[in-house]
């Protein structure tokens, strides 16, 4: 979807058919999460291929880290697109319009329950529309600001829902 290199710095996003303009957004997102971490000083460009790195300087990086720095991007990227405190603000405003309260299980809970399935797409529709991303994008979020619990039953249903 996209690639960063840093000597030159470049970003670059694909503007493909398939990909929507929310993806878009996200992407860019993620590229700037890979410029202003600084992860310059351990790779050439988001790609981390044999030829993307220094060898003149002796850097141990692993697949892990490599890891750790894609996860440091995407997360900088949601706290970019859905701010804590209006994204937490939006929610609570959704959720009081639509009538969700805590039962005991938090204010958002997804299982194969058609009720609870219902209110996750309603509240979930806002709020991607507010922000401009994906659903995926709004979920990952909900669920680090524990806002969003979710059962094992739906994780096994997909992320159709």
């Amino acid at each position: 979807m996209g690639k960063i290199t840093f000597d030159p710095a470049e970003i670059i996003v694909y503007d493909d058919q398939d990909s929507k303009p929310e993806r878009r957004k996200f992407t860019l997102a993620h590229e700037l999460g890979h410029w202003f971490l600084n992860h310059s000083e351990y790779m050439a460009g988001e790609y981390c291929e044999a030829q993307d790195f220094d060898f003149d300087e002796v850097v141990d990086i692993g697949i892990k880290d490599i890891m750790r720095m894609e996860w440091q991007a995407n997360r900088f990227a949601s706290c970019l697109l859905l701010p804590r405190e209006p994204f937490l603000a939006d929610f609570f405003s959704i959720a009081e319009d639509i009538g969700l309260d805590d039962r005991g299980f938090g204010i958002l809970f997804l299982d194969n329950q058609r009720c609870n399935i219902d209110s996750y797409h309603r509240v979930t529709n806002t709020l991607k529309r507010e922000y401009g991303v994906s659903r995926s994008v709004v979920k990952i979020r909900l669920k680090k600001l524990g806002l969003l619990k979710e059962s094992k039953i739906s994780r096994n249903i997909g992320d159709f829902i």
